[in-house]
């Protein structure tokens, strides 16, 4: 079997909610801090900052389809990108769907 490896292309507000969210839940900075570092260092993420041209187009997502803005943006970057969305949020693949490829996690 060939391994085959992927890279996941986030905005950086996954970036700072994931940090946010294993510091709010563990409460602990220490984590949260090994956490951000190792998102940073592992070549399976690369993160892209939202300008202007994809805020405003992140923006009509949320307007057309009715989700909320982090939301709006990770499907604007899986658009942008021409990418697969990887995601369990049931209501984002419902909403979605006719905007962007939904990945079959199957499959993944």
């Amino acid at each position: 079997m060939i391994k085959q490896e992927h890279v996941a292309i986030e905005p950086y507000t996954v970036f700072v909610e994931v940090t946010a969210a294993i510091r709010r839940r563990t409460g602990s900075k220490e984590l949260a801090t090994r956490v951000k570092n190792d998102l940073i260092a592992l070549g399976s993420f690369r993160f892209v900052d939202l300008d202007t041209v994809s805020s405003s187009s992140a923006a009509e997502i949320a307007a057309d389809i009715g989700v909320r803005g982090k939301d709006a943006i990770v499907i604007q970057v899986a658009k942008e990108f021409g990418i697969p969305l990887v995601t369990l949020d049931v209501e984002i693949i419902e909403k979605a769907r006719g905007i962007v490829e939904m990945a079959d996690l199957d499959v993944l």
